[in-house]
């Protein structure tokens, strides 16, 4: 008797695990699928300016952008410390309508004097961006960009 309930038991909770095994050994590749393209930002308004910092949350979102270039568009919240009603707030003003990176001749020039403009074109257009440069024995880091690259 003991035993046929311990079987009835085992036979019920078997496509249980089967299911949570599957699922557990697929969510790497769900994760993957469900990447969000997300553009993170950071931003400063000064008294003459705002300065904003950007980037792409993915690596797909970033070929997107390279690709097809970005859209600004500039939206007043407040004004003289008060909150704008909705209607106002919505409106919105596009200040580059295609934003995309220099071209890399505007990099090879302006890198000739400034190392970050040349990191900068580099990074964009160059064939391969290892941190090293390619000299010495290859570290897991420089592994990593390569695959990436």
């Amino acid at each position: 008797m003991k035993l046929t309930t311990l079987k009835n038991k085992t036979m019920k909770t078997l496509p249980l695990i089967a299911v949570l095994l599957f699922c557990f050994l697929n969510l790497p590749c769900l994760k993957a699928q469900s990447e969000p393209n997300q553009l993170l930002m950071i931003s400063r308004s000064t008294t003459d300016s705002i300065q904003l910092r950007w980037a792409p949350g993915s690596f797909s979102l970033w070929q997107q952008i390279r690709a097809k270039g970005l859209q600004l568009n500039r939206q007043t919240m407040m004004r003289d410390g008060k909150l704008l009603p909705l209607a106002s707030r919505s409106q919105s003003i596009v200040i580059a309508p295609n934003l995309r990176p220099a071209p890399l001749s505007a990099f090879e020039v302006a890198g000739a004097t400034d190392d970050h403009v040349a990191i900068g074109g580099q990074a964009i257009y160059g064939e391969s961006f290892l941190p090293n440069g390619g000299e010495g024995p290859e570290s897991l880091e420089s592994m990593i960009n390569r695959d990436t690259d």
